[in-house]
């Protein structure tokens, strides 16, 4: 059977999850046309641009812009939303609420007008990252992932991230990029979702093949929790990576956190359906 071209801008291209599903996707479905959106470079000088284009190698069309100033490409067939500001307690901070607003609410809904309305004769498939935060909404992060949910077009297919690690290029202000640094000062017994980053990009690529309704229409929810399901501790978690010694991780203080969820787990039933069908 003849496989359908697939043509895909991804946003958010140069971050974290959006770098290492384009390693996903290189390897394991390069018939599939890839372009990139993100705007870190966009205002970056020149010796910058360089040292990053060295460090993040791509071999895609990049269009180095913001959501709502770029012109989007409109011969794609699928769009994977990934871009946006991330961070729960950075959004506390007063003078960066606009732009977690920007970034998040305006910029997600300029993807889904663009690509939900002409030239299309049929609106075309959108994953959109949100996150787990989004269920019990502590935060004003958390609040601008869940207003991108119920601006979502019916179209759209939500990926409800929990805690991402792993891969390449992890972020910095994450419990593993820290780890990898050494660089813990305190823990808390707030359990997580810790997910690989290799689960994540597979869930992607399974989504994007269920969008194919002559293959398949088994597809049931309009967002997808991807997680394993089973949280843990901080402290269980790095203790099961084996990233710090045993000795070091007694000695880092347990401190308590009220202000965030005290649990996030995902339910990935209906996620796992889909894998099982496509992976």
């Amino acid at each position: 059977m003849k496989e359908i071209f697939m043509k895909i801008l991804i946003t958010g291209s140069r971050g974290y999850i959006g770098y290492n599903l384009i390693q996903y996707l290189q390897k394991h479905a390069p018939e599939i046309e890839l372009i990139g959106l993100d705007s870190t470079f966009k205002d970056l000088p020149k010796k910058s641009k360089d040292k990053l284009r060295h460090d993040h190698v791509l071999d895609i069309l990049h269009i180095d812009d913001s959501i709502l100033e770029a012109e989007l490409p409109l011969d794609v067939t699928h769009v994977i939303h990934l871009a946006g500001r991330t961070g729960v307690r950075q959004s506390w901070d007063a003078e960066d609420l606009k732009s977690y607003y920007v970034n998040n609410v305006l910029s997600t809904q300029r993807i889904f007008n663009v690509y939900s309305r002409p030239p299309y004769k049929t609106d075309i498939p959108i994953l959109y990252a949100t996150s787990s935060s989004a269920i019990e909404m502590k935060s004003p992060y958390a609040m601008t992932q869940a207003m991108k949910e119920t601006i979502a077009p019916s179209t759209a297919i939500g990926m409800r991230f929990f805690t991402v690690w792993g891969g390449e290029y992890p972020r910095q202000d994450m419990l593993y990029g820290r780890a990898l640094r050494d660089d813990i000062d305190e823990l808390t017994e707030n359990e997580r979702d810790f997910t690989h980053i290799h689960y994540v990009c597979e869930s992607i690529y399974a989504l994007i093949l269920s969008t194919d309704t002559t293959k398949f229409s088994g597809r049931k929810l309009d967002i997808y929790d991807i997680g394993t399901g089973e949280p843990r501790t901080p402290k269980k978690f790095l203790e099961d990576i084996d990233i710090l010694p045993t000795t070091v991780l007694d000695t880092i203080p347990i401190v308590e956190n009220v202000f965030e969820s005290q649990c996030t787990k995902a339910d990935p039933t209906e996620i796992e359906k889909i894998r099982k069908r496509f992976l």
